[in-house]
């Protein structure tokens, strides 16, 4: 009888809830839920460029598509050109355009450092996420999209983070 009870008991404790994937432990995307900003956010995302030389930048460009999408309800296409309203991230050796970026400014990015700007760029107006190598750009990447999960303003950015200690720590 304890057993049919427990057995009955966990079916439907199963059944009403759902199990997490453990990526969603740590990593949600939800829909954002405020309507203006997210009509603000759609209209100041219109595109991502990133040259995925390693498979680190492979990582970022996935998280950056799949979770704008995800915060968005929009697919973000990935573009082969800076087109208005880009995110375009990564390093000077990926692309021309981050290392033009850090070369005309100060920055002391160290290894795993990044910078988010907005920028204008050939008359377009462009985000950009760079870092001296790949592990900063993700570092940036997720940055990025922690603005937009705290309702953020990102119109005009200026973000550069540079961690103290040799190398970031997640706490788990």
């Amino acid at each position: 009888m304890k057993k049919t009870f427990f057995l009955i008991c966990s079916l439907l404790v199963s059944i009403i809830l759902y199990a997490e994937d453990g990526y969603r432990l740590w990593l949600r995307f939800d829909k954002i839920d405020d309507a203006t900003l997210l009509q603000q956010y759609r209209n100041n995302i219109a595109g991502i460029q990133i040259a995925s030389s390693s498979s680190t930048l492979s990582v970022a460009k996935q998280e950056l598509l799949n979770d704008l999408q995800s915060l968005l309800d929009k697919k973000i296409p990935e573009q082969n050109t800076v087109i208005d309203k880009c995110i375009v991230a990564g390093t000077p050796s990926s692309s021309p355009i981050i290392k033009q970026f850090l070369a005309s400014g100060n920055f002391n990015l160290g290894r795993e450092g990044f910078a988010i700007s907005t920028k204008i760029i050939d008359g377009k107006n462009v985000t950009l996420i760079v870092a001296n190598n790949d592990v900063g750009v993700l570092y940036g990447v997720f940055a990025f999209l922690r603005l937009l999960q705290t309702h953020q303003n990102i119109n005009s950015l200026s973000i550069v983070s540079v961690p103290k200690i040799q190398n970031r720590i997640l706490d788990h």
